[in-house]
């Protein structure tokens, strides 16, 4: 979705939004919560607008990546045990919310070069939005052909192995079933 109107106008929709931010800043997403990184640390994120201060953000470390990992080791027995079918087509919504996301990225990075033009913008604070914009549009790229395949072989592979464990299952109920029933009498004398 473009931008429409001057970018006064534009500025003062967004006046409410860039408040939060501004109030809550940006914090690590872990466990499915917004948690501030564990040092405490953050750092300055200005808009490329003006270069104004936008929000601080929690500056994790290895620390915070190592509670990310953890927390997603906790929640894979429940990935896991959820039907291929289930997880494919929520790694696809992925792929679907980021493209999404990217061409609207990019659609508004094309308008504020547009106002770039007709406002004081400097070509620095452009230069550095529109690198941004590349470097989110490689790494969707790279997401898309390295970890998307790797899952779905991953999801293959789970598929593969529970018809095998099914088919084992079927197997031992079959084999009892199948298996004689054996009386012994133990009040007989020998």
């Amino acid at each position: 979705m473009a931008a429409t109107g001057t970018l006064s106008e534009n500025l003062e929709k967004i006046a409410p939004y860039r408040a939060r931010l501004a109030e809550q800043g940006l914090k690590n997403m872990i466990n499915g919560e917004q948690v501030d990184a564990l040092s405490g640390e953050t750092f300055e994120n200005g808009t490329p607008v003006d270069g104004s201060l936008l929000c601080t953000v929690a500056k994790g470390d290895a620390a915070d990546i190592d509670a990310a990992a953890q927390a997603a080791k906790a929640a894979f027995p429940a990935w896991a045990t959820m039907p291929a079918k289930q997880r494919r087509d929520l790694l696809y919504r992925v792929a679907e919310l980021i493209e999404e996301n990217a061409a609207r990225l990019k659609t508004q990075g094309a308008a504020i070069q547009k106002q770039a033009a007709s406002t004081q913008l400097s070509m620095e604070s452009l230069e550095r939005a529109f690198a941004d914009i590349n470097a989110a549009l490689d790494d969707i790229a790279t997401f898309r052909q390295n970890a998307l395949p790797t899952m779905a072989e991953n999801i293959l592979g789970m598929e593969r192995m529970t018809a095998e464990a099914e088919n084992r299952i079927q197997q031992q109920e079959q084999g009892n079933q199948a298996a004689p029933t054996i009386e012994l009498d133990f009040t007989a004398p020998v």
